[in-house]
């Protein structure tokens, strides 16, 4: 006779990826409710319908918009049991400073050089002659623990990098993967920066992993998981607090709710765990405490010209 654990009930918090997921593999042996402050699944998956006269309803995601053949297995898989296809997409990066009309786009001749005078500009040519030696040696630095405790900035001061290879292409393309402040980039630790450049093909100029994106939009996967999640789902539900009397787990809302739950799981930001988790341990708020996030304006437009 096949033992079977016993059934918990399980609350999950946040519903972006990480929550819906949870949710999802949890609730096929578990009881599962999730919870969402806003009136909406997806955290940064997030999805707008764009009516286009030639093409119709065209959906943008201004969010999650892309994974990839080699770095998201799990996510892969997620979308094939969800039976949500994708396809192969581009992925490519752009920069434009508005003060000096600079700018740049990796996507061919003419994004290299959208202007003559960029023939003639020193750091502009100096910045692409750069670049191969950069990766080459942030490549073999990563690989031998050379990076351990160095920020970004103290490794690009350490080898000597030239000011103008940080300010027009290390800065904006780091920042533009991170949503970070130009300012604050510097800071990142230089192992994570290049761990997660080189386990995405940005430290070689081949041997990169095709991009793909959702077939009609990022959102389809959350269609998708509304149909087969066998759960209670909460929009318009923000936890306002959680505790932990007697081994159980007890989540209320500010919307006056309390239920009982034997287990939690946090998928929300890591800086909104200690304001509402009363009982915190010293471990917990070791852990949670450093976190910090910050705001970023985003501006979806149809402008051609921009």
């Amino acid at each position: 006779m096949e033992d079977k654990s016993p059934q918990l009930s399980i609350g999950v918090i946040g519903s972006g990826i990480a929550g819906v997921s949870a949710a999802y593999y949890l609730g096929k042996e578990h009881r599962v409710t999730l919870f969402e402050s806003r009136e909406r699944l997806g955290g940064h998956t997030h999805t707008v319908t764009v009516e286009d006269p030639s093409a119709g309803s065209v959906p943008v995601d201004t969010g999650f918009i892309v994974c990839n053949d080699r770095t998201y297995p799990h996510f892969h898989s997620f979308l094939e049991e969800l039976r949500v296809p994708i396809r192969s997409g581009d992925m490519s990066f752009g920069y434009y400073d508005e003060n000096s009309n600079f700018g740049y786009a990796p996507t061919g001749v003419s994004g290299l050089v959208p202007q003559w005078s960029h023939l003639v500009n020193r750091s502009y040519l100096k910045l692409w002659m750069t670049l191969p030696r950069f990766n080459k040696r942030a490549l073999r630095n990563l690989h031998s623990g050379s990076l351990t405790g160095l920020t970004l900035r103290e490794y690009v001061e350490r080898e000597n990098v030239s000011a103008e290879f940080v300010q027009l292409f290390l800065v904006p393309m780091g920042a533009a993967i991170w949503s970070s402040a130009d300012e604050k980039l510097l800071e990142t630790p230089a192992e994570t920066f290049f761990g997660f450049f080189k386990n995405h093909g940005l430290l070689t100029l081949f041997d990169r992993p095709q991009w793909q994106t959702v077939v009609g939009g990022s959102h389809q996967y959350l269609k998708a998981f509304e149909r087969e999640f066998s759960g209670k789902i909460r929009l318009n539900s923000r936890v306002s607090s959680v505790k932990r009397p007697m081994g159980k787990v007890e989540i209320s809302t500010d919307q006056g709710s309390c239920e009982e739950f034997d287990l939690v799981v946090f998928a929300c930001h890591a800086d909104q765990v200690l304001p509402i988790l009363e009982d915190a341990t010293e471990i917990e708020r070791t852990l949670f405490a450093p976190w910090k996030y910050h705001s970023n304006r985003t501006v979806l437009h149809t402008d051609k010209s921009y």
